[in-house]
């Protein structure tokens, strides 16, 4: 039998058309429900993670064995709760396997997706979104330590990252459209939120099978053997010794703002001796504006060098980009720019070692953002504006300073444009390194 459940409903107090909203979307779930003031942060991303800190902080207090976090924007698929009810005492028998329920998980790959049970469907995953969170007692702790009002993380993505997941299907949540207040527009999540659906449904029917492959055939599996058989073949070039693991450079222009210790955390566990990170400060007052020191950069293993460039230039980073691109040392495989406001996701760089290994293509790898989880650049294999940014490329080292940053907003794109005319081939990647910090978002 399991215990009862408390819900905790994150709603900034300014926002009661939000909260009036979701009562009438819930008036039907007999939630025993209590509303958390949402905490309000000149970053959103920040005040949403202090928001779930709070309510553990409740949970953790009052003894509760699990509890159902829920934001504002939440949107039940049924009027009752008769489904979700139906899973809390499974969920609750195998508690010792999972700590986050998600019931609208968002960004679902097949690869990191199987059955833990297929009537009532249960499956265990990877998502992000965290408007409906059902959270087990046993990741109190870690997020009290790992969550504080000193250091915050993208909420959904330290979900994702850190936790067991486990997710239904069709799912129990998603999220209203409307005004939101973290993107300052008007959004609809439905899309990405329906992609994920049919993945886990995929998984679940047997038509792709769990991590990811589809089933085949009895003779599509022979063909398929066949040719991966032949693909292990090492080739003429490869018998002749094994190539080593592409390296990268990381180039950071930074005009100073205080995020960028973030960025070079997300890189500490990441870069290894063999690459290197060159960081330039737009303007002598820039490291003064960024509260930068030295230690920031204690733990990063490979050669670093830190550059204060004056007069400051203030184009978008892409004055900076021109300046030293064909200045950088040491040489690597490949170089990749970021922005003082972004951080890669763990195991970005693991990913680019085993897939980027050809030294003379331009790698294109996707990013998403902070502030709208559905959103993913590229979204196709083509390279126009308003479909690239600079984060997007690993780029061959040779070939970087063949083409120009232009000097405008857009000006990603004009570099793009015309460096895949001088490259020798270009590969767009499926896998998402990169997240976009809310207060930036710049696509070409």
């Amino acid at each position: 039998m399991n215990p009862p459940l408390k819900a905790y409903l994150i709603n900034l107090p300014e926002r009661k058309d939000r909260l009036d909203a979701f009562k009438e979307r819930f008036r039907g779930w007999s939630l025993d429900l209590e509303v958390v003031p949402g905490v309000k942060h000149a970053e959103p991303w920040r005040g949403c993670a202090l928001s779930h800190l709070a309510v553990v902080q409740k949970a953790k207090a009052a003894g509760l064995p699990w509890v159902l976090i829920l934001e504002d924007d939440a949107a039940p698929t049924e009027p009752t709760p008769e489904r979700f009810n139906a899973l809390l005492p499974i969920l609750w028998s195998k508690r010792g396997e999972w700590e986050i329920f998600n019931g609208g998980p968002s960004l679902v790959k097949a690869a990191e997706t199987s059955i833990v049970q297929k009537e009532p469907p249960l499956l265990k995953t990877k998502g992000q979104a965290a408007h409906f969170i059902l959270m087990n007692a046993t990741a109190f702790d870690t997020i009290l330590k790992d969550i504080t009002q000193k250091d915050q993380q993208i909420i959904d993505l330290y979900y994702r990252n850190t936790f067991r997941m486990f997710a239904t299907v069709p799912l129990i949540a998603t999220q209203a459209k409307g005004h939101s207040t973290i993107d300052g527009k008007f959004v609809d999540y439905e899309g990405g939120l329906k992609e994920s659906e049919a993945v886990l449904r995929s998984v679940l029917e047997g038509k792709v099978q769990a991590g990811g492959r589809r089933r085949l055939k009895r003779k599509s599996r022979k063909v398929v053997r066949r040719r991966l058989q032949q693909r292990k073949r090492p080739t003429r070039r490869q018998r002749g010794g094994q190539q080593p693991p592409p390296t990268f450079h990381v180039f950071i222009p930074s005009g100073g703002r205080p995020s960028l210790k973030a960025l070079l955390d997300s890189l500490k566990p990441q870069l290894t001796e063999r690459d290197a990170l060159t960081l330039v400060f737009d303007g002598e007052d820039a490291p003064k504006k960024a509260t930068y020191n030295e230690d920031w950069l204690n733990g990063i293993k490979c050669a670093k060098k830190v550059i204060v460039h004056t007069p400051r230039i203030n184009k978008w980073s892409h004055g900076l980009q021109n300046e030293y691109q064909n200045k950088i040392t040491p040489e690597t495989t490949f170089i990749m720019y970021a922005d003082d406001d972004d951080t890669y996701l763990p195991g970005a760089f693991d990913t680019l070692r085993a897939k980027c290994v050809n030294p003379e293509c331009l790698y294109i790898a996707k990013m998403t953002y902070a502030d709208d989880r559905n959103k993913v650049i590229p979204r196709d294999t083509n390279i126009v504006l308003g479909n690239i940014s600079t984060q997007n490329g690993i780029i061959p080292f040779k070939d970087a300073f063949k083409s120009k940053w232009g000097m405008r907003y857009g000006g990603d794109f004009d570099y793009y444009n015309d460096l895949k005319t001088k490259v020798k081939t270009i590969e767009f990647l499926p896998d998402i390194i990169y997240l976009v910090g809310v207060d930036q978002g710049d696509v070409a």
